[in-house]
């Protein structure tokens, strides 16, 4: 018998990039996610991937397309989605991207390099592809 793939409902939500685990628990808590036509308010209900509808704000979820986006984080940045010290986050460097982008890894905010694995890109595999490439400017330095 072939095991299904099981996930919360939070992270469904939030590998459907809609926006981050903590978002997710926020609008389940608000009753804006359905499971099979019925509102529910657990974040951490499995969800059966193969079998289950959830619905966000009575919209599908819609398989997205997944990005890569290799980032230099400079110094002065943080790996994470929002600080409540206001401070710069990696999510500001890539605010254009269009949709949700789960970092792989954190690096503290004295840290700066490129992030040397990509999220979802198997290790035994060799290089993952570049399917966005950007330049980023590292703050406060003079363009070339």
């Amino acid at each position: 018998m072939q095991k299904r793939p099981l996930k919360t409902l939070e992270r469904v939500l939030s590998k459907a990039g809609v926006g981050s685990r903590t978002e997710a628990r926020a609008w389940i808590a608000e009753g804006r996610v359905k499971v099979n036509g019925r509102v529910t308010r657990d974040p951490d209900q499995w969800i059966d991937m193969q079998h289950d509808r959830v619905r966000f704000d009575n919209q599908p979820l819609e398989a997205r397309e997944r990005v890569y986006v290799l980032v230099y984080k400079p110094t002065g940045y943080l790996t994470t989605y929002k600080d409540p010290q206001g401070r710069p986050t990696v999510y500001d460097l890539i605010a254009d991207v269009g949709t949700f982008v789960s970092p792989v890894g954190r690096l503290d905010l004295d840290t700066s390099t490129v992030s040397r694995r990509l999220a979802g890109w198997p290790a035994d595999v060799g290089a993952a592809p570049v399917y966005r490439e950007r330049e980023l400017a590292t703050p406060g330095a003079a363009s070339t």
